[in-house]
């Protein structure tokens, strides 16, 4: 009896503790996965005063222990009530001595307690690094708009230079057309044409 007490109490806390790590993987939220918290409300409204052992089975017990340690996960403490109760239904189903029956509880207390503590740690560094990373990937899209940005004025530059550069051949190339097209008729008008290095006399015909 004392180790199926032990085992029901234990078993519960650990159970609890699963689900507030499943909750916590989650997204934050301890509830999912714990007992529907009604059952807990139902419990305290049908428990009885009295404490005989055939009131407190094996599957009764584990799944009311259950109840009351998802209840402490949710609030982070134990109602003195459920806490009278477990001492009474411990007590009937065991011969634990009152003190051993309250040290029970209150180590199972305590490692729920941790559980949650520890969920909601690992929920916390969960945020954290999801929040870090949506900092990271909004430098980054900045950066590569800045990129973007640069890349695009860059081009629109080079554009401009090389419109002007042509622009500016195009001029040069009229400007000496026009001064040769100059030279060339005022050599003719002179009677001479161009031989290469000098001019000479054009010949009659």
């Amino acid at each position: 009896l004392v180790g199926g007490a032990a085992q029901a109490l234990g078993g519960a806390a650990a159970g609890a503790g699963a689900a507030s790590a499943a909750g916590g993987e989650g997204g934050g939220d301890l509830l999912p996965g714990l007992p529907n918290p009604v059952d807990y409300v139902t419990d305290n409204l049908l428990r009885s005063e009295a404490a005989a052992p055939d009131q407190f089975s094996n599957e009764n017990i584990r799944r009311e222990v259950g109840n009351i340690m998802a209840n402490v996960i949710r609030t982070g403490d134990l109602a003195q009530a459920d806490r009278t109760y477990l001492e009474r239904a411990i007590a009937a189903r065991t011969t634990l001595p009152p003190a051993e029956v309250s040290a029970r509880i209150d180590q199972s207390v305590t490692q729920v307690q941790q559980l949650r503590k520890d969920a909601q740690d690992a929920v916390d560094q969960a945020q954290a690094e999801a929040q870090r990373l949506r900092d990271e990937a909004a430098a980054q899209a900045e950066e590569l708009k800045q990129q973007a940005i640069e890349a695009a004025e860059a081009v629109r530059r080079a554009g401009v230079l090389s419109a002007f550069a042509l622009a500016a051949s195009a001029l040069i190339a009229a400007a000496a057309a026009f001064i040769g097209a100059q030279k060339g008729g005022r050599a003719r008008d002179e009677g001479r044409i161009w031989g290469g290095l000098t001019h000479r006399p054009l010949r009659p015909r």
